[in-house]
């Protein structure tokens, strides 16, 4: 098989201190990033080449504006406190250039970095978009492609019960256990990304995911918190 420019492929979660809303009735807008925090970034890279894994980081945020919006229900999910946040994690600006020096090292000729997630433009992107430009900086000067193995599973048209991260990684033969913080999730996602790959390659090309195409709109399958 001839090997394309594309070889490196970063899957990437977060978790947050909440659920953005877009406001309405009478009722304020919450911000992601800025009125909902975000406080764990990971980022797992693939090689499609070999067909593994091959770098990985994580790293938890302490919280970086005086003013923000904490929902007890989201601590729940991941685990992470507030007295947790400010004794453990790091200052916004080191998460950024951590995050951002993955993005350069595992960037493709002439492609450059490709991101995934699961749900990843519906609740994560904004997230991640906003980092950089707290930071003075542009998500897309690292990246070229945001892809989602939420909709990679909806383009197989392969009916299951759900499309959430724990039913697809199920289905794929993946573990996932300790679901919900950002590293755990992003290593089974990795998997499942390669899984997918896989398929698509057994197919010839022909598997409805590889039509799947990167956008920086909003996703529409925005569902639940983390959908795992």
């Amino acid at each position: 098989m001839a090997k394309s420019n594309l070889r490196y492929i970063t899957v990437s979660d977060t978790e947050t201190s909440g659920l953005p809303s877009k406001g309405g009735k009478g009722k304020e807008p919450v911000l992601a990033f800025h009125d909902i925090l975000l406080v764990e970034v990971a980022a797992v890279v693939i090689d499609i080449w070999d067909m593994r894994i091959v770098d990985e980081y994580d790293v938890i945020i302490k919280p970086y504006v005086d003013k923000y919006v904490w929902q007890p229900q989201a601590e729940a999910t991941h685990g992470l406190s507030q007295d947790h946040l400010f004794k453990n994690g790091v200052d916004i600006k080191e998460a950024y250039r951590g995050y951002a020096s993955i993005l350069s090292k595992y960037k493709n000729p002439k492609v450059g970095a490709v991101l995934c997630g699961h749900n990843f433009q519906g609740f994560d992107i904004p997230f991640i978009e906003e980092m950089f430009k707290w930071n003075k900086d542009d998500l897309y000067n690292y990246v070229r492609w945001v892809e989602d193995t939420q909709k990679m599973a909806y383009y197989r048209a392969i009916e299951q019960e759900n499309y959430k991260l724990g039913t697809c990684c199920r289905l794929e033969g993946v573990e996932l256990v300790d679901a919900h913080r950002a590293l755990v999730d992003t290593r089974a996602n990795a998997q499942l990304m390669l899984k997918y790959i896989e398929h698509m390659r057994s197919t010839g090309g022909s598997s409805p995911v590889a039509a799947v195409s990167s956008t920086r709109k909003e996703s529409r399958f925005r569902e639940r918190f983390q959908l795992v």
